[in-house]
């Protein structure tokens, strides 16, 4: 399943603001050939949100996969600040050690051991609009 423009903002609206938002992966743009690995009889095969199922090209067709992960890039101005902002609104997108540690923990994660970006993985899509949506994003953070 590819997602909406509007499931996408979704994601947003329990965020703290950000100056950029983009969205890759299959979960994001369409995938051809994106359900390959089955027998014959499985391959290419599609259920769409209305139930329906065919086994027609992928190319403009909204798909449903079961425990599909959405993936975000987020650019803030201050990536210190927006996690201090992040952490008290969903302290539950970060590891245990990480909320402890703090903010600057992670801005200082991100920047010496990785290449400037912070991701929180596996985050439960809480209240999809699409009850048949996605089940998790995962989103990394940039400074601009």
């Amino acid at each position: 399943m590819t997602a909406t423009p509007s499931e996408l903002r979704f994601v947003l609206d329990g965020l703290p603001p950000v100056q950029h938002a983009f969205g890759y992966g299959s979960g994001v743009m369409p995938q051809p050939h994106a359900n390959k690995g089955g027998d014959e009889s499985d391959r290419d095969k599609y259920v769409h949100n209305d139930g329906t199922t065919s086994t027609a090209a992928l190319s403009e067709q909204r798909v449903l996969r079961a425990g599909s992960v959405v993936d975000f890039v987020f650019a803030v101005e201050s990536p210190q600040q927006w996690h201090a902002e992040n952490m008290a609104l969903n302290p539950h997108h970060y590891a245990c050690h990480l909320r402890m540690l703090g903010p600057s923990a992670v801005t200082a994660l991100a920047d010496g051991v990785g290449v400037g970006v912070h991701y929180n993985t596996l985050i439960p899509w809480r209240g999809h609009p699409n009850p048949g949506g996605f089940t998790s994003f995962k989103y990394g953070v940039i400074g601009v």
